[in-house]
């Protein structure tokens, strides 16, 4: 016995045992909380897939999501998503959850709560635990641009009247930024209008293109090129706008007006540019926005006129995401009274349009469509004063309802505009207050909106161009 308590062979089998059982429970524990990673992993790219696809597709039900993940080789059954559309705004100057707004129009992301679905012992299914959480977003984007007219007088009755009297088959139009893009210019003649107006005598047409002129010789060289087809408002033009403009470059000029200067001096001297193109593209190289603008400063008054805008864009910064607007107006009058220590604002406005784009939708293919809202308006005038009374009378002959649009890859093509109006109605307040007088007017003035339209005479319409439309790819946010 003695000779057994005093052999020490084996004794370290214990710690061996011991040691294998730590190892086991250690194995177990890494093996346990990885399965669970992966498992985790698993999960959090099912539910980057769903908001993925579904932002994708724009399809934010819980059936298509379900789908989704059947077409992962799952059981649909088993699982529970939940899906929030909203709005992303991707502003790097916002904290990242104040980015994503739940339920806000219009849609351009989803976040997704993928939660467990099980059976209980009733036979009841009911969801568990929370899984996995994910949220992706899109940038679609849409480049448009909204030109207003007050009138048109084409077709209907009048149209016939004016074919049988005196053979017309046209239309005619006031304060509409489309009689300048109408009239067609030959660049050949521009350029030697644009040499007898500053006087260049040179050989080559190359030193006019780099050439820096005036303003002002520019649009009196477009009217003079235009000939006996140039209406009255172009002559106003040459003569009244611009005057104090920065020298512009006439290459730049034609390029901007999609006619480089390097394929002129290849034999495309004889193309036609447009009237408006030429006057826009210098009106920014002056710093301009109006046809005619004229600022008037007395001692008790203040006189602002600017006529006839351009067709406008949403601005920069919005990037013709959904909810990018843009809106114009033929004619801009403001009139500022000093009377005692106040002053009083007089705007009247006219021909006004505004476009708002709501949604850019991508369909098989790389097919692409843009939905808008149209409001026009024929005139609106608003006195405001100083003081607690603010606006003291604002009258608006629009009706205020919005026309939706669908416009396609076809407008882009073709460069044509889809035209649109509200109609005209009488809204009305006075002090701050809203005077009820729809219920008035409104069936009289439908009726005499829809006479009109028998007559061939169009009030208030906009003209909506889509330039251009791209699908971005989906993302993940935070």
């Amino acid at each position: 016995m003695r000779d057994f308590l005093r052999n020490e062979r084996g004794s370290v089998l214990p710690l061996y045992a011991m040691s294998i059982g730590i190892i086991a429970v250690l194995v177990s524990a890494i093996l346990t909380h990885g399965l669970q990673y992966l498992e985790d992993r698993r999960m959090q790219a099912l539910a980057d897939l769903i908001a993925l696809v579904s932002v994708r597709d724009q399809d934010y039900s819980s059936a298509y999501a379900l789908q989704i993940i059947e077409d992962q080789g799952l059981v649909r059954e088993h699982y529970a998503p939940i899906l929030t559309p909203g709005h992303y705004i991707p502003d790097p100057g916002l904290p990242p959850y104040q980015r994503f707004e739940a339920g806000a129009r219009p849609f351009n992301a989803v976040r997704v709560d993928l939660h467990a679905q099980i059976t209980d012992d009733w036979g009841q299914l009911r969801i568990a635990g929370l899984l996995a959480e994910a949220a992706a977003a899109r940038r679609d984007t849409a480049s448009f641009a909204v030109g207003s007219r007050l009138a048109r007088l084409e077709g209907g009755a009048s149209g016939e009247i004016l074919g049988a009297l005196i053979g017309h088959d046209g239309r005619i139009t006031a304060m509409d930024y489309r009689s300048l893009a109408d009239i067609r210019i030959d660049s050949l003649a521009f350029l030697n209008a644009v040499a007898g107006e500053t006087g260049i005598h040179t050989g080559t047409y190359e030193e006019i293109l780099d050439a820096n002129v005036p303003p002002r010789s520019i649009l009196r060289a477009v009217h003079a090129a235009a000939g006996r087809d140039a209406p009255g408002i172009l002559g106003r033009i040459a003569e009244r706008a611009l005057r104090r403009g920065k020298p512009v470059r006439v290459g730049d000029i034609l390029e901007a007006s999609a006619i480089a200067p390097a394929p002129l001096m290849d034999g495309m001297l004889g193309a036609h540019v447009s009237a408006l193109d030429i006057i826009e593209a210098t009106a920014y190289a002056a710093n301009s926005e109006h046809q005619v603008a004229i600022d008037l400063d007395a001692h008790f008054a203040a006189v602002s006129l600017a006529i006839g805008e351009r067709p406008q864009s949403p601005p920069v910064e919005a990037a013709s995401r959904p909810g990018a607007r843009a809106e114009t107006r033929q004619l801009d009058l403001l009139t500022q009274l000093g009377v005692g220590l106040s002053r009083i604002n007089i705007r009247l406005e006219a021909a006004m349009a505004e476009a708002e784009l709501t949604r850019v939708s991508c369909g098989p293919g790389g097919r692409v469509s843009a939905d808008f809202d149209v409001t026009t308006s024929p005139a609106r005038l608003v006195v405001e004063t100083g003081g607690a009374l603010g606006q003291a009378l604002s009258v608006d002959l629009g009706t205020g309802d919005r026309r939706r649009v669908t416009m396609t890859e076809r407008h882009i093509a073709s460069g044509q505009p889809e035209t649109l109006r509200s109609g005209a109605g009488v809204n009305a307040g006075l002090a701050g207050t809203s005077l009820p007088l729809g219920p008035l007017t409104g069936s009289i003035l439908r009726e005499v909106d829809n006479l009109a339209g028998d007559l061939g005479l169009h009030l208030a319409e906009a003209d909506l161009f889509l330039r251009g439309a791209s699908c971005g790819h989906a993302f993940l946010i935070e």
